[in-house]
């Protein structure tokens, strides 16, 4: 979600009665008529924000008189209050259909259609706005929002640029400019832009740190430290208002020594690193700390091994084995970058997984919670998600503290994206942004929750809930990699209930999808065994033994929220 969707993104009730343009729609009954009262009403419980009565009276308005293109356009504002954008859109279009020209329903019904991702839609409905009515100061910033979202940077400033000429005082159209503006380089101009707007809002951390940003983008390292600050500040629940870099623990030498051969292995296998990492400055000794120690309460290891489910990640220690982080070779992704923009695209992952794997407690702790019961998968996923945006912002903390003095003294310039400098919403509204079952927190971590589940139901002896759970994981779009698995779990269950014809019909499906998988095989086996064909049971017994059995890593690995 862009930063600037907190403000107004519709035509108000108030806006069009002050360019009286409300009443004079459609209704022209008399103030007895039933109709009109309950419209009345309606207008009087929207105005005293109860719109629970409020769409109570329009709708019985409209039951009376369906031609009140008034009543359809303020209930679409009762129903835009309360978040219900497809009642909002069907009003909207009853409106138009009686007041074809209606140039405000247009723009609303725009904007609605973009806040469901419908831009193409969202774009005619906001072109024919002010097509109709090329005063109208919001169709042209709502236009340029619509623009922005859809990455048309040039065409959003064009559009705010003229909300702009119509009421110098749009906040919405300052700050969307100021967006775009820096999307395209334009850093002086978008902290113009937000100046006028800090005016207004002075402590805001959202705006601060979109300003902060923008002076560090465009070079003035020290101003940008200082907005930055004053946002992280400012920002309610920030886990960086108090953030130290180092945690200063008594490190044995044995620790250290360990913590500087991890960062000699990792500059190693990411060279992108090499020039600007080196042994005795900040960043360096940072790293060797959080390597030795610091970031887990005991050692963990770097690992070369590239991320599986995103740039970086994290495993939990597990079986004598001690955690480690990966991070994805930007050596490799970005041929042709500048040194330093390599450089930076690492150590931004490094530095985030060296605050996520902080957390391997925390998430150990609701792994066992989701296993016996105790958490929904909502609950559990919200809960990573809370725990990872803390992780967010004790990095973009250290960037702030550490990297930026640092990145100052050597002269180098910082995309402040890469640190979350444009993350400053509240925990429950950024979560709430994150709706895609296939997309990061739900993927990985709804799937993860499952097969908690399934391994605490099966650990409980609940093979019938665990197969009823299985069915309905192999049923779910988007992970080809679990269906072998999947079907061999089934297969255990089907054994556990005594129904070997089941069992080994999930075997055969479990070998079709892993071939190389001994596990499948053996459990194959045992389903032969229980059918008394002791021939093929010998035969998938000998298979299993050829195969490699995978090495248990522990939980899937914990991943950063996309940048």
């Amino acid at each position: 979600m862009n930063t600037h969707d907190r403000f107004s993104r519709t035509v108000s009730a108030a806006r069009c009665a002050a360019a009286g343009l409300m009443i004079a729609l459609l209704s022209t009954a008399a103030t007895a008529n039933p109709a009109q009262r309950a419209f009345d009403r309606g207008n009087e419980s929207f105005g005293h924000g109860d719109y629970p009565a409020a769409i109570r009276h329009f709708s019985m308005a409209l039951q009376l008189d369906p031609s009140m293109g008034d009543a359809w356009f303020l209930r679409s504002l009762v129903h835009n209050q309360m978040g219900n954008t497809a009642r909002e859109i069907a009003d909207l279009s009853e409106c138009l259909r009686i007041a074809p020209n209606y140039a405000e329903a247009y723009c609303n019904r725009g904007a609605a259609y973009a806040r469901l991702g419908r831009f193409s839609a969202a774009l005619a409905d906001l072109s024919f706005a002010v097509g109709l009515s090329p005063d109208l100061a919001v169709g042209w910033s709502t236009r340029g929002w619509v623009r922005s979202l859809r990455g048309e940077h040039e065409e959003a400033v064009a559009d705010y640029t003229r909300a702009l000429a119509l009421d110098a005082d749009d906040l919405d159209a300052h700050m969307g400019r100021a967006m775009s503006l820096s999307a395209l380089g334009e850093y002086e101009r978008a902290v113009a832009d937000l100046d006028r707007v800090l005016e207004v809002y002075p402590d805001d951390p959202e705006l601060l740190g979109m300003r902060g940003a923008a002076k560090v983008a465009r070079g003035a390292i020290t101003e940008g430290i200082a907005d930055l600050a004053a946002a992280i500040e400012q920002n309610p629940h920030d886990a960086g208002a108090n953030y130290e870099p180092s945690k200063k623990l008594d490190l044995p030498e044995e620790a250290l020594e360990h913590g500087r051969g991890q960062v000699r292995a990792m500059v190693e296998d990411r060279p992108g690193l090499a020039k600007y990492l080196t042994p005795g400055d900040a960043l360096w000794e940072w790293a060797v700390r959080r390597f030795a120690g610091e970031a887990l309460g005991e050692p963990i290891d770097w690992d070369p091994t590239p991320p599986v489910h995103s740039e970086a990640e994290h495993v939990a220690p597990v079986r004598g084995r001690r955690g480690r982080i990966r991070v994805e070779p930007y050596d490799d992704a970005m041929p042709g970058a500048p040194a330093g923009e390599v450089f930076e695209a690492l150590w931004s992952h490094i530095v985030y997984e060296l605050h996520n794997i902080g957390y391997v407690p925390r998430f150990e702790a609701l792994r066992r919670l989701a296993a016996d019961g105790s958490l929904t998968k909502r609950e559990f996923v919200e809960q990573i998600f809370r725990y990872e945006y803390e992780a967010v912002q004790q990095t973009r903390a250290f960037y702030v503290k550490v990297y930026l003095p640092w990145l100052a003294d050597e002269g180098l310039t910082s995309d402040p994206i890469l640190w979350f400098a444009d993350r400053w919403l509240d925990v429950e509204t950024a979560f709430a942004n994150y709706t895609d079952p296939q997309e990061y927190p739900w993927s990985p971590y709804g799937r993860q929750y499952d097969w908690l589940r399934v391994d605490g139901l099966m650990g409980t002896g609940n093979h019938g809930e665990a197969l009823a759970l299985l069915g309905a994981m192999l049923a779910e779009a988007g992970y080809p990699q679990d269906v072998g698995r999947i079907h061999y779990r089934m297969g255990e269950c089907h054994l556990a209930l005594g129904q070997p014809v089941a069992a080994l019909e999930a075997a055969n499906a479990a070998v079709a999808a892993d071939p190389d998988e001994a596990e499948a095989y053996t459990l194959r086996a045992e389903a032969y065994e229980e059918l008394g064909e002791g021939q093929k049971a010998a035969a998938d017994r000998a298979q299993a033994s050829r195969l490699e059995p995978a090495e248990y890593e522990g939980p899937e690995p914990n991943s950063p929220l996309p940048r």
